[in-house]
C-alpha cells in the first residue's frame, strides 16, 4: 500500500527571524510577526493600505491582497479554523491547514481519513466528497518507484 501526502501540506514548521518561536505556516508567522514584532515589521516590511498588515515582501504583499481583499466567487461564506483564528476561503484549504498545523488535535478529534492520502476529515460526508474529487485525480496519477541497485537506476511505474 502506498500512502500519498499533498506535496503542498508542509509538517515543518517556520521558525521566526526575531525570536525562538515556530510556526505552522506561513499565514501564521506572517501573524506573529504583526503581533509580537510589530515595532521591527512596521519599519521593514511592506504595508497592505486596507488593513495595515505588514508582509516581509512585495511578492507576499501583491498574495495577500488577492486572498484577503479580492471579491470571492461564488459562495462569500468564509470559514474559521476550530482550533486558531486563522479563517479560509474553502472547506479545502481549511481541511489542509487542520492537517499541516494542528495534526496533533485532529488525530484525536477528528477519527474519519482517507486510506488514500492520510487527511482526516470531521465527517464521513465531507471525507466521501473527498474520495469523490480528489482521489479519482490520484488514482489516475502513474506511480512511479526508483530503486538503485549495484549503480543502476530501476524503473517500475504502474
Amino acid at each position: 500500500m502506498f500512502i500519498f501526502r499533498n506535496p503542498n501540506q508542509s509538517t515543518e514548521r517556520i521558525p521566526c527571524s526575531f525570536c525562538s518561536d515556530t510556526l505552522c505556516s506561513l499565514q501564521q508567522y506572517y501573524k506573529h510577526a504583526n503581533k509580537e514584532h510589530f515595532d521591527i515589521v512596521s519599519s521593514d516590511w511592506h504595508m497592505c493600505s486596507s488593513c495595515n498588515f505588514f508582509l516581509p515582501t512585495a511578492v507576499a504583499l501583491t498574495n495577500h491582497r488577492g486572498r484577503a481583499h479580492a471579491p470571492m466567487k461564488g459562495s462569500s461564506k468564509r470559514i474559521t479554523c476550530s482550533f486558531c483564528p486563522e479563517v479560509f476561503r474553502s472547506a479545502d484549504e481549511y481541511h489542509a491547514h487542520a492537517n499541516s498545523c494542528h495534526m496533533d488535535v485532529i488525530v484525536d478529534k477528528w477519527q474519519i481519513h482517507c486510506k488514500l492520502c492520510w487527511i482526516y476529515f470531521p465527517t464521513s460526508l465531507i471525507l466521501k466528497r473527498h474520495k469523490e474529487q480528489v482521489n479519482q485525480q490520484i488514482k489516475s496519477t502513474p506511480k512511479v518507484i526508483y530503486y538503485f541497485t549495484r549503480g543502476k537506476k530501476l524503473i517500475f511505474s504502474f
